[in-house]
């Protein structure tokens, strides 16, 4: 074994950046790397991670930090561990701290800006991400960023400690359903992830709305959850899009419902490189994304493949994008798409990228 790797997830959820980690993790299992995983609480990933035979450590944060302290010292001491990779604020926070009282090497990941948050809310984050930033620029050994973009954005395009590695995707087979895509009386638009601001699907239920009002047919899948769900449904019954819009909830198979999908749609105001986009294209599916964060860095790489990028906010874009696939002609993409992926966003070339980060401290 090469060493032993402590990934520190805040266990909350599971989104992009613990589906990151865990692609990641296997990768680097496989390259002779030991994982072990540390939560802050019991959920979907640590449940996910010891089903694929990973030691998931939990400690409640909900009994303070200071037992999170001491525990987590604790377990590192007893299991050996010869490298901290920290997933998030309060992560990178413990890390830090641990790293420092126990001479040990701490990797920070960061995989998007912080969500935005108003009132006093948004006023601690601001000073948790101030201070995040601070605690990776002057205490880490290397710091990782899923985007150049993302790496320029928070300051650090030239520091000598940041490092990218894009995300990545796991490869189906030949599954692309153009059959159900062309069966689809009316155009279904699909969009993926959580329900919170960032995310801005307001701007997909008003480009839905803006295409009713010039007759033309288009429904909308949201799949995910999160505490926007009940202003898009306000916003939804506002614009009277009943019929058009559809609720799905989190969705374990998410990837069999965007297959019978036409497009999907990202209108985030921020993001690093969204699992979900690497996911579309995986499968031939057309895009209609804001060309925010890393998504113009992955749309360079591709030649003659359907995503159209539109600045935030841009419902009349977003729109105009939508529409080019509502006739039901644009079944999917072509060109390089799936070389792209084997090529920049494998798990196995982030797997070597990441081993030469962590040989590099060790």
């Amino acid at each position: 074994m090469k060493g032993k790797v402590l990934h520190i997830l805040s266990g909350d959820l599971w989104a992009g950046a613990e589906v990151q980690c865990f692609l990641q993790a296997n990768a680097l299992r496989d390259a002779g790397w030991e994982i072990e995983v540390l939560c802050f609480s019991e959920g979907k990933t640590a449940e996910n991670f010891r089903e694929g035979n990973f030691i998931c450590h939990v400690i409640d944060e909900k009994l303070g930090f200071l037992h999170l302290l001491t525990q987590a010292r604790k377990l590192i001491q007893q299991s050996g561990i010869s490298l901290l990779a920290a997933h998030g604020y309060k992560e990178n926070f413990l890390a830090a701290y641990l790293s420092r009282k126990l001479a040990l090497p701490f990797i920070p990941t960061f995989h998007g800006q912080t969500e935005g948050y108003t009132g006093i809310n948004g006023l601690k984050m601001l000073v948790y991400k101030r201070l995040n930033l601070l605690v990776s620029r002057y205490l880490s050994s290397k710091i990782i960023f899923v985007s150049k973009s993302l790496k320029a954005s928070l300051g650090f395009e030239n520091h000598t400690k940041a490092k990218v590695v894009y995300n990545v995707v796991s490869l189906p087979g030949n599954t692309y359903d153009f059959e159900a895509r062309a069966s689809n009386e009316t155009a279904v638009c699909i969009a993926v992830g959580r329900l919170v601001p960032i995310k801005r699907l307001d701007i997909a239920i008003r480009a839905i709305h803006q295409l009713k009002e010039r007759n033309i047919s288009c429904n909308l899948q949201l799949v995910g959850s999160g505490p926007e769900e009940q202003n898009l449904r306000a916003l939804v019954s506002k614009l009277s899009l009943e019929k058009e819009v559809s609720f799905l909830g989190f969705q374990t198979d998410a990837l069999e419902i965007m297959n019978k999908a036409n497009c999907l749609l990202i209108t985030s105001d921020s993001e690093g490189i969204p699992s979900v986009l690497l996911e579309a294209l995986s499968l031939n599916l057309p895009v209609v994304c804001t060309a925010v964060g890393g998504i113009p860095e992955v749309a360079n790489l591709l030649k003659d493949y359907p995503i159209f990028l539109y600045g935030a906010g841009d419902v009349d874009g977003i729109a105009s994008g939508i529409d080019k696939f509502c006739s039901g002609k644009v079944l999917g993409g072509d060109g390089n798409a799936r070389e792209i992926l084997e090529t920049n966003f494998s798990p196995d070339v982030a797997a070597k990228r990441l081993s030469e980060i962590y040989d590099s401290v060790i």
